[in-house]
């Protein structure tokens, strides 16, 4: 379950991951998509777009979008550590590993 694969498929989901975060960002913090369109001098359009999947999301624009929500909630921010992330991801693997264990043996146990 690594996330930081080299392959153009994992570039995809990479990238639309960012607009699906900054989309779920934008609606959290209830900001209007033509507001932060503006903000990230792109066309409300474009960041449609991005937020329906139909259009990726770059790295930069993702970054300026991720500083603009640092500036609107202080207490927001986002993680950019690599090994916080690899941590994480292996606790989730030895959780949902643990998980089909026990419901394996439940029903051997049934």
């Amino acid at each position: 379950m690594t996330i930081y694969r080299k392959t153009n498929q994992e570039k995809y989901r990479k990238d639309r991951f960012y607009a699906a975060y900054i989309q779920e960002l934008r609606k959290y913090y209830e900001v209007p998509q033509k507001d932060l369109a503006k903000i990230l001098h792109v066309s409300n359009s474009s960041l449609s777009r991005m937020e329906s999947g139909q259009a990726n999301m770059d790295v930069d624009l993702f970054n300026h979008a991720i500083e603009y929500f640092e500036k609107y909630d202080p207490d927001y921010k986002f993680n950019r550590k690599i090994a916080q992330l690899e941590e994480a991801e292996q606790w989730i693997d030895r959780c949902v590993q643990d998980f089909i264990h026990l419901s394996y043996f439940k029903k051997l146990d049934e």
